[in-house]
């Protein structure tokens, strides 16, 4: 599980700011794929996760996202927004998620990002 939130952070989210569509919304759907493999991740990485020290890891990874897909949001492209709030659905969703539970760190750090006002 922190391998699949790393390989967000160090490989795809330094590359939503160069790209454009299509590799834009590829990228993005990368993002909410590995997302997924995090919420749905077999039950050997689930009891890894339960320790304190990993959940905060992959917490801090996740709110990182935040900053890039501020700006991905904001794309002029309609299909790239679309992929953006899919993949916002699908982090809330993992935050969400036992052992996490953190839907107040994703009000604060990716609502406030995306919505200032």
């Amino acid at each position: 599980m922190k391998n699949d939130v790393r390989f967000i952070n160090l490989s795809i989210a330094p590359l939503l700011r160069v790209e454009q569509p299509p590799r834009l919304q590829a990228l993005v759907k990368a993002v909410t794929a590995r997302i997924k493999a995090i919420q749905n991740g077999d039950p050997k990485v689930d009891q890894e996760a339960r320790s304190s020290e990993s959940l905060q890891i992959i917490l801090d990874s996740l709110v990182k996202q935040a900053e890039y897909l501020a700006e991905v949001i904001n794309h002029t492209n309609a299909d790239v927004r679309k992929c953006c709030v899919f993949c916002l659905v699908e982090i809330f969703t993992a935050m969400s998620y036992p052992p996490f539970n953190a839907e107040e760190v994703f009000q604060s750090e990716f609502l406030a990002r995306l919505n200032p006002s």
